[in-house]
């Protein structure tokens, strides 16, 4: 078929395609917004997971919602233990865990346990997989998950709960009136199941039991013009079941938590000026009678920043800087330890129309 035949008939197939009118459709409304730990102008990838999509999963902490929406990476310690997160193959302590843009990293551990970040809390997750570092220093070399909290929509009261296998059953409560709302879940179980060891000598029934848990959270948020704020707590008692095959040491670990945080956005002129504080509290508490051991490690920490943002010519230009101390006690220390950093940042953006 000669040439210029071909491309006759392509044209023809292709101009009545690009002359149809594609329907119209109307979306909800859609709410958009950027923080530090997210620069406008940036080259990662950001996955978005909503609230809906928590509840449809059935998650029931952080390390579960980011199992399944994700690309990060929850490595658990046993059915009931610690589940540590990280991004593109970087250690924990290398993927930086915000709770509305605050770290909320064990000052001690180096890194945030996903187990005890309840799924309920959530309003919206997101997982920047690429280097943060700018803005987060080292922890955030692997990426950063930012953890928006539920803030209430009109009024609201609510009770649900589930059950499962190996004895887990959990209960939530939620209550809102007007831009206050409140939240709380209560979690537990067994997990004690059975199962069937090959030996030379024939097969073998085993009863896998010393890992249950106890969860109770509650969240508290608030918003208030440009001011917005919150708190979150956790009290987890879990047993720690030892190597399997072996019988249970009455190993446990129990973790208390306290985060207290604000915002507050300002105009000034033709920039955005924001300001917020989170203040911290954690206790760690290992017991092993066995070993005869009766630890507890705590935590407290204060953090502090200041972001400015103001268009400029075609672009944008930004700047903050932000404060954080924490203070250590535990059994191994010889005295109370403390810790003060600091970092500033700048970011300019030009576009080109």
């Amino acid at each position: 078929m000669p040439l210029r035949l071909l491309s006759f008939l392509l044209l023809c197939l292709v101009l009545p395609a690009r002359a149809q009118v594609a329907d119209s459709v109307a979306l909800d409304e859609v709410e958009v917004t950027a923080q530090r730990w997210q620069p406008a102008e940036r080259t990662a990838q950001v996955t978005s997971i909503d609230a809906e999509q928590v509840e449809r999963a059935g998650a029931v902490s952080l390390a579960d919602v980011l199992e399944s929406h994700s690309s990060a990476f929850a490595r658990r310690y046993g059915p009931a233990g610690l589940a540590t997160i990280s991004l593109r193959g970087t250690s924990a302590g290398q993927t930086a865990v915000l709770l509305d843009g605050f770290p909320i990293a064990n000052p001690q551990l180096g890194q945030v346990d996903g187990s005890l970040v309840p799924a309920f809390a959530m309003g919206r997750i997101d997982v920047l997989s690429g280097a943060g570092s700018v803005w987060h220093g080292s922890q955030a070399v692997g990426g950063v998950v930012n953890v928006t909290p539920r803030m209430a929509r009109g009024r609201l009261i609510g009770v649900d709960g589930e059950a499962g296998a190996w004895g887990e059953r959990t209960v939530r409560l939620r209550a809102a009136a007007g831009p206050v709302l409140i939240a709380a879940e209560h979690a537990s179980g067994d997990v004690d199941f059975g199962y069937t060891l090959q030996r030379p000598d024939g097969e073998q029934h085993v009863q896998r039991d010393g890992a249950g848990f106890e969860r109770t959270s509650i969240l508290a948020t608030a918003r208030h013009g440009s001011t917005r704020g919150g708190l979150l707590g956790s009290i987890s008692a879990r047993e720690l079941p030892g190597p399997a095959g072996r019988a249970p040491q009455d190993e446990q670990q129990d973790d208390t938590s306290l985060n207290a945080w604000a915002r507050h956005v300002r105009q000034v002129g033709g920039a955005v000026v924001e300001l917020g504080a989170m203040a911290g509290w954690a206790d760690l508490r290992y017991r092993s009678p066995g070993l005869d051991i009766d630890d507890t490690g705590s935590t407290r920490t204060a953090y502090v920043e200041a972001t400015y943002a103001r268009p400029f010519l075609s672009g944008s230009v930004d700047a903050g800087a932000s404060l954080q101390h924490a203070v250590a006690t535990h059994p191994s220390l010889a005295r109370e330890a403390s810790e003060t950093t600091g970092s500033a940042w700048a970011n300019a953006a030009v576009s080109q129309g």
